[in-house]
């Protein structure tokens, strides 16, 4: 009798473990909030995708990347999806910590950022045929300091999802993304290079 008892014990104990193993694995994870609008600063032409850990426990290993994505009719799948690495500024983090009152802790707000934004937002901007899309496509994933469980999440954003503007502390604040400025400040710099061109092309004959 006390054999079974120890042994329906033991049973009980492995049953217990493996369901606080899986809790672990499958619900404590990262709580990180990626937010729902790029935003473009004219001014460093970058744009900036912010994520904040609003969870109990730090966030390692964050890792993120960041695409244009071109979503096309395939004949042998009937549709496919072209994807064009931007190079972050930072694509890592090693942590992300809890919200905190004291500068002097681990933020738990991280902002990455992408160069050459105006020629990002002119090829979202491009008129394409009613089947094909495209959007900024940004993956990331994160693991739990405690439970080791990783988070991966993707967000897409469409020309619509990228606002002018900075940051706020709720998220994003942000002005409507005015694309007749940015053409016509691109226009402006190609104007200054060709003049500038031509300006050295004379020095040179003289």
């Amino acid at each position: 009798m006390a054999n079974f008892i120890e042994q329906f014990l033991g049973f009980i104990i492995g049953i217990v473990g493996n369901w606080i193993f899986l809790y672990l694995v499958f619900f404590i994870k990262p709580r990180i909030v990626i937010s729902k609008k790029a935003v473009y600063n004219p001014e460093d032409d970058r744009i900036r995708i912010k994520i904040i850990n609003k969870g109990r426990r730090q966030a390692i290993n964050i890792q993120a990347n960041l695409f244009i994505g071109e979503y096309q009719v395939s004949p042998l799948r009937g549709w496919d999806i072209i994807l064009k690495r931007l190079p972050l500024s930072s694509n890592t983090r090693q942590a992300l910590g809890v919200k905190n009152a004291s500068p002097w802790d681990i933020p738990n707000i991280f902002t990455f950022r992408v160069s050459n934004a105006h020629k990002i937002l002119e090829r979202l901007n491009k008129t394409l045929p009613e089947e094909y899309e495209r959007r900024l496509i940004f993956n990331l994933s994160a693991t739990d300091a405690v439970s080791g469980a990783t988070f991966v999440r993707r967000v897409t954003y469409k020309l619509t999802d990228i606002v002018e503007g900075e940051y706020g502390k709720k998220c994003y604040l942000s002005l409507p993304l005015k694309m007749n400025r940015i053409t016509q400040k691109n226009k402006l710099i190609s104007e200054l290079k060709s003049y500038f061109i031509l300006f050295f092309s004379k020095l040179e004959t003289l």
